[in-house]
């Protein structure tokens, strides 16, 4: 039988996320950089945008510059 290791990337450790954006994207079930790669930015910040609306300009400012970051 084959043992396969899999990395996953905490989202606290990923580039340029910090930890009240850690939290928010937690919050929605983004719990890894991976998870967030395979969610995509648009629908990272369309469920965050959902989950915190008296944030949204704050949340696209943090969630930006780390998603370029990343790609």
């Amino acid at each position: 039988m084959n043992s396969t290791t899999i990395d996953i990337t905490p989202i606290e450790k990923t580039p340029g996320i910090g930890p009240n954006l850690a939290s928010d994207l937690r919050s929605v079930g983004i719990d890894s950089l991976e998870a967030l790669t395979r969610v995509g930015f648009w629908d990272a910040w369309q469920q965050l945008r959902r989950a915190n609306p008296e944030r949204v300009a704050n949340l696209l400012l943090e969630l930006l510059p780390s998603w370029l970051l990343i790609q």
